[in-house]
C-alpha cells in the first residue's frame, strides 16, 4: 500500500511524494490520517532554521535542518488495519496522540506508540479534538497548581492561552488576568474565564499590574506567546521576592513564570528582561510536555476535559485547509491572518 507524504524539500517548500508503506507487522497499526493540527513549533524546520533529531548517543537535540524532511505531530486518524497480535485497537477506532511526521495520508505505527482511541460517543466532531495541544495544557495546569497559584496572569491569548484560562477557571481559580496586545482576543479571554485584562500596548504594564494587585504583582505568570517579548512582559509583572525589589525589604517568596512555547524566531534578548530577572528573581520554569511525568496520560486527560467542556479546543479552531493546501496553513503560522487562532489540516 502507498501513502502520500508532504516533504519539505527546501525552506518553505513542500513536495508531495508517493511512498510504499512497510508491511504490517504483528504489533503494528495502520492509521488513515483524518486531520493534523498546525503548530508553531514546526516552523523552525519549515523555514530551514533548525530541527529536533536523535543524536548518535541516543538523546534528542537541536541540529541544522537537512532536506528533505517532514513535520506534523498533532494527529487525528482512523485505524484501517491491525496486525495479528494487536489488542489495544480495532479497525474503525478513531485515534489521536503523538505521531511524528504525520503530514501523510497513511502511517504504520506500533501498537505501543503514544496514541489512544477516543471514547465511542463524542459530543463533537472528533477531528477537532486534537490531543497533543490539549496534553500541553494539562501539563501547564498541573505545573501551575503544584502550589497555590495565587494571583495569576496569562500572557498571550491565542488558542493555548485561552485554553489555559478556561482550564484554570474549571479548576476553581477566581483571579485570572489575561494579557494580550489584541483587544478582540482579550474579549475572548473574558468569555473563557478571565476576570480582568491588560493590553500592554495601551498602558504601562508594570503600573497597571501594580495597581490591579494592590502593589503585590502576580504570583504566577504563564507566558504562552512564543516570543521573547512575551517573556519580557511576564517578567515585568511577576512579583518581587522582596517587597518592591528592595534587598532589605520583607521576603515574600519568589514568583513563578511558566513558559511553554518554542521561541521560533530570532530575537534580541532585551536589557529590560535581564534587569527584571535580576530584580524580581522569579523561578522561570519550562512547562513543555517533555517535562511531564506521563505525557500520554496528560493527552488522555486533555481529551476528557475537552469533552467535558473545560478545554474547548473545537471552539478555538478558526481556520482549516486541505492536505494538498498545506503550504497555505504554514503561511498562517508565519503570518496570521485576521481572526486566526488555531489551524487544522483536513484530509479526504
Amino acid at each position: 500500500m502507498k501513502t502520500l507524504a508532504a516533504k519539505i524539500v527546501a525552506p518553505r517548500t513542500f513536495d508531495f511524494v508517493e511512498e510504499e508503506l512497510p508491511a504490517l507487522g504483528a504489533n503494528d497499526v495502520l492509521v488513515r490520517m483524518d486531520a493534523v493540527g498546525l503548530c508553531h513549533s514546526d516552523l523552525p524546520r519549515y523555514t530551514g532554521r533548525a530541527t529536533i533529531a536523535v543524536s548518535s548517543r541516543g538523546y534528542r537535540e537541536s541540529i541544522p535542518v537537512t532536506f528533505p524532511c517532514m513535520v506534523g505531530h498533532e494527529p487525528v486518524g482512523t485505524v484501517v488495519d491491525i496486525g495479528s497480535a494487536v489488542t489495544r485497537f480495532a479497525v474503525g477506532d478513531h485515534v489521536t496522540g503523538h505521531m511524528p511526521t504525520c503530514f501523510r495520508t497513511h502511517l504504520v505505527i506500533r501498537e505501543d506508540a503514544m496514541i489512544f482511541k477516543y471514547p465511542e460517543k463524542m459530543p463533537m466532531d472528533y477531528r477537532y479534538c486534537v490531543a497533543e495541544p490539549l496534553g500541553c495544557i494539562v501539563n501547564i495546569l498541573n505545573m501551575a497548581t503544584q502550589q497555590s497559584p495565587g494571583k495569576t496572569a496569562v500572557v498571550g491569548c491565542g488558542h493555548l492561552g485561552l485554553l489555559v484560562i478556561s482550564g484554570l477557571r474549571s479548576l476553581g481559580l477566581k483571579d485570572i488576568t489575561a494579557v494580550d496586545l489584541n483587544d478582540e482576543r482579550l474579549a475572548f479571554a473574558r468569555n473563557f474565564g478571565a476576570t480582568s485584562t491588560i493590553n500592554p500596548g495601551k498602558c504601562d504594564v508594570r503600573t497597571t499590574a501594580f495597581d490591579m494587585t494592590e502593589g503585590h504583582f502576580f504570583d504566577t505568570v504563564m507566558e504562552i506567546t512564543g516570543s521573547i517579548r512575551g517573556l519580557e512582559t511576564a517578567c515585568r509583572i511577576v512579583k518581587f521576592a522582596h517587597e518592591n525589589g528592595m534587598q532589605n525589604g520583607k521576603y515574600i517568596g519568589r514568583g513563578r513564570v511558566l513558559t511553554s512555547s518554542v521561541f521560533s524566531g530570532e530575537e534580541t534578548f532585551p536589557f529590560g528582561l535581564a534587569h527584571d530577572l535580576m530584580l524580581r528573581t522569579p523561578d522561570v520554569m519550562n512547562v513543555h510536555p517533555s517535562s511531564a511525568e506521563d505525557v500520554l496520560a496528560n493527552d488522555i486527560r486533555g481529551v476528557d476535559m475537552c469533552i467535558a467542556g473545560a478545554l474547548p479546543i473545537d471552539k478555538m479552531i478558526t481556520h482549516t485547509c486541505r492536505f494538498e493546501d498545506l503550504a497555505t496553513g504554514f503561511g498562517w503560522l508565519e503570518h496570521a491572518p485576521e481572526g486566526y487562532n488555531k489551524g487544522l489540516v483536513l484530509f479526504g
